[in-house]
């Protein structure tokens, strides 16, 4: 099972980097840090998979992860616990430079609205 005791938004990161550079293909790379660790930790139930009445801890990312793993780094908004959080603001908070813009709802609208890249 992937998992780190460092900081997961780094070291995490390139230990699934490491995964799909050992030939692991993505799609199986990001199935094993989500469902599959979910499952082995007996909360798949709960967790692990987008569904309707499971938590909704997620990223949203730029670009697409299972084409290039490294996208995995450019997370753009983060849900946990029903809370959004801008990974933008807190690497600013942090000294460090966003790896992305963040994702910000648009006022108007039902679904989130990206910013051109």
């Amino acid at each position: 099972m992937p998992g780190t005791d460092d900081i997961a938004g780094f070291a995490l990161h390139s230990e699934l980097e490491a995964w799909s550079q050992a030939g692991i293909p993505n799609a199986e790379v990001l199935q094993m840090a989500t469902l599959g660790t979910a499952q082995y930790l007996g909360v798949d139930q709960q967790s692990g998979s987008i569904a309707r009445g499971k938590l909704a801890d997620l990223l949203l990312v730029a670009g697409d992860p299972t084409r290039d793993i490294s996208a995995i780094r450019k997370v753009r908004l983060v849900m946990k616990g029903g809370v959004v959080y801008f990974p933008e603001e807190i690497h600013r908070a942090l000294g460090i430079s966003p790896f992305a813009p963040a994702a910000r709802p648009d006022s108007g609208a039902s679904a989130l609205a990206l910013p051109s890249e």
